[in-house]
């Protein structure tokens, strides 16, 4: 019977499948998750082909500044004359969104919680040109979370307290595979700065009689403002973004100043003493619309639009006085200019691998400005030259420009490039027009050796072995 019962058991075995005899384990499905995350400053200031300093948002908030110029004259190498940045190796391009800054705007309104980042580039570049480099102020872009904030910073400035308040607005709406993202921003502001003079003057006069002289003085500059600028990003797709920007500023300040003259050898002046005050109003409303498109293999054209209309106005008294503190000659000047721009660029982005890229570009500008400047001494106006007659200039200008960025070895980048600008300018008064016409041809050549830890280490060990000196720990 057990022989039976086991002959049957095996009969069954071989008539059995494969595939029921014996079951394969079902493999558990596993989800992979990729993040990508922004590069810091610290990352994009290694990956940059000439030499770049990348101020974010880490840095703009770290000591409570209620000024970009606060911000940009602690950097290396920038200093700040009458509220205006410059690197101290000469010509400096002011840039604001990579456009350059309208007529009559001033750094000191910008407070850094409306900047996303900073961007320093030293030296000449094709793309932008400039003989010490380009400070380019990037304003904030819509964030990828929503954000609702509330920012307030008191100061005090040699004058009267200064302050800088701004609502802020953002989020991002997905509706499908496309993404819409908002930012609005406004601020509210005000300044208040002070500067003294103290001159020596020391010539000759017609008759070469000495003349020395002492000038001293004082500059009070005030004023607050209104800033509303609001930025939309339209991401159609992975590779396709379409980009709106508003700015809508006004300003409204309110300038003094006192002068001083002595005498310490020569013939009296007229005037030795002298007070003015200036009122001025500037508006300021700019557009620009964007389109990016980026391809697999790491191509990107990038084109952009912009207007921008500006208008200023001035009235300003100053009054002398003589050596007995009497009244002597009351002046009065008006000024108004009104300025309208258009803007146009492109670019297109063609890597070469992991380390060399092509960039080409053009850039073109028309820009039209009227304006009128009257001057009374004791109530009789001068006419004559640029006092009392209206002109109007007009501007055009394009840019091309082709530059190769290469990066052969770790630390060490090079860049070359050819620019080409062609400039007319036209001045047109009620009796002279002027026609003005120039091309430049640039070439462009930046090399960037960037040390870090090791590659200083292994320098000074160079050094060291070449002295034969070199110390234990350098070894």
């Amino acid at each position: 019977m057990a022989g039976l019962l086991a002959l049957a058991m095996a009969s069954a075995a071989a008539q059995t499948p494969p595939a029921a005899a014996a079951i394969a384990p079902v493999a558990t499905p596993q989800t992979i998750v990729i993040e990508a995350r922004p590069l810091t400053d610290m990352a994009q200031r290694r990956q940059a082909i000439a030499g770049v300093t990348v101020v974010g948002r880490d840095q703009l908030d770290q000591y409570g500044d209620s000024s970009v110029l606060d911000v940009l004259q602690r950097l290396p190498g920038i200093s700040v004359e009458d509220d205006v940045p410059r690197m101290r190796e000469g010509y400096t391009v002011i840039l604001l969104g990579g456009d350059p800054a309208p007529p009559g705007f001033s750094m000191d309104t910008l407070a850094p919680a409306d900047i996303e980042r900073i961007e320093v580039t030293r030296g000449p570049t094709a793309e932008h040109g400039g003989a010490a480099g380009v400070i380019n102020i990037i304003l904030r872009v819509a964030p990828k979370l929503r954000q609702r904030e509330v920012r307030v910073s008191l100061g005090y400035r040699d004058v009267k307290p200064q302050g800088n308040a701004s609502l802020s607005w953002g989020d991002r709406l997905e509706f499908g595979q496309q993404t819409l993202g908002f930012y609005l921003p406004l601020s509210l502001y005000t300044w208040a700065n002070a500067g003294d003079l103290q001159l020596e003057r020391f010539s000759r006069n017609r008759d070469l009689e000495v003349v020395e002289q002492v000038l001293s003085g004082r500059d009070e500059w005030l004023g607050q403002g209104l800033r509303f600028s609001p930025r939309l990003d339209w991401k159609r797709s992975a590779q396709e973004t379409v980009n709106l920007q508003l700015i809508a500023q006004a300003n409204r300040s309110d300038n003094r100043s006192w002068r001083q003259t002595q005498v310490l050898q020569g013939p009296p002046v007229a005037g030795v003493a002298e007070q003015g005050q200036n009122q001025g109003d500037w508006r300021m409303l700019r557009a620009s619309a964007g389109w990016q498109r980026r391809w697999d293999g790491g191509q990107r054209l990038e084109l952009k639009l912009g207007a921008t209309a500006s208008r200023s106005l001035s009235e300003g008294q100053n009054q002398t006085f003589d050596a007995a503190s009497a009244p002597a000659t009351a002046r009065q000047s008006f000024t108004s200019n009104r300025d309208r721009s258009t803007t146009q660029a492109a670019r297109l982005t063609l890597p070469q691998g992991d380390h060399h890229r092509w960039v080409l570009g053009w850039d073109h500008e028309r820009r039209h400005r009227r304006e009128l400047r009257r001057w009374l001494a004791d109530g009789v106006e001068s006419i004559g030259g640029s006092l009392g007659v209206p002109f109007v200039a007009t501007l055009q200008r394009t840019q091309v420009f082709v530059q190769d960025e290469w990066t052969p070895v770790d630390h060490f980048s090079a860049l070359l490039g050819l620019r080409v600008d062609a400039l007319q300018t036209r001045t047109a008064s009620i009796s002279q027009t002027y026609l003005n016409t120039s091309t430049a041809v640039s070439p462009v050549l930046n090399l960037r050796y960037a040390l870090d830890g090791s590659a200083a280490g292994n320098c000074c060990a160079w050094a060291c072995r070449a002295a034969n000196a070199c110390p234990t720990s350098a070894t």
